[in-house]
């Protein structure tokens, strides 16, 4: 008998409830395999999985093929750490020991973030791109707000190295960073 009828079979047998265990023991050890596996399973003759709603698949089909969703957009990806990788030998030296740079991308924005270690704490630097339509950003360290300069930069001295970081469009828009962690790896 072929594979695909017996299997069949099998499976008929098994929603009916008479395959007993005399049966059973006559059966290949392959086929008695499928079978201990569907009494197991009974998902035979049934839906595995329920559809959902109309109104979802409809959304989801509205969706157009390749674009991504505006939740992808704005999560940050971190492209560049300069204390990941060592420096080029031409600019390593004790004065760019304790810089920093940073850069994140999250759909068409770029975020370059330039740290400088000095005796009284850290002055940080900010520059947001973007290949879209321009909006205006401000930029939220901890729990205080800094606005961009005129040309377009992010200045603030603080005390401390910034552990949170995130960014406020003027139409809406929220960008928080993943937290930024201030020691060197050795």
């Amino acid at each position: 008998m072929p594979k695909r009828s017996r299997r069949a079979e099998l499976i008929r047998a098994v929603r009916e409830g008479t395959l007993d265990l005399k049966a059973l023991a006559q059966l290949s050890d392959e086929d008695r395999a499928f079978a201990e596996l569907l009494m197991q399973y009974p998902v035979a003759g049934r839906d595995r999985l329920i559809d959902a709603p109309d109104a979802v698949i409809a959304r989801a089909a509205a969706i157009p093929a390749g674009k991504k969703g505006r939740l992808t957009d704005l999560l940050p990806k971190l492209v560049f750490d300069s204390w990941a990788q060592p420096l080029a030998a031409g600019v390593r030296g004790a004065a760019t020991t304790d810089d920093r740079r940073l850069r994140y991308e999250f759909g068409p924005i770029v975020l370059d973030i330039r740290g400088e270690k000095d005796p009284d704490g850290w002055f940080l630097t900010a520059r947001v791109s973007q290949t879209d339509t321009p909006r205006n950003w401000t930029l939220k360290v901890g729990r205080q707000e800094v606005g961009s300069n005129d040309q377009g930069f992010y200045e603030w001295h603080s005390p401390r190295a910034p552990q949170s970081l995130e960014l406020l469009s003027d139409d809406g828009e929220q960008v928080k960073l993943p937290k930024l962690v201030w020691t060197r790896k050795a």
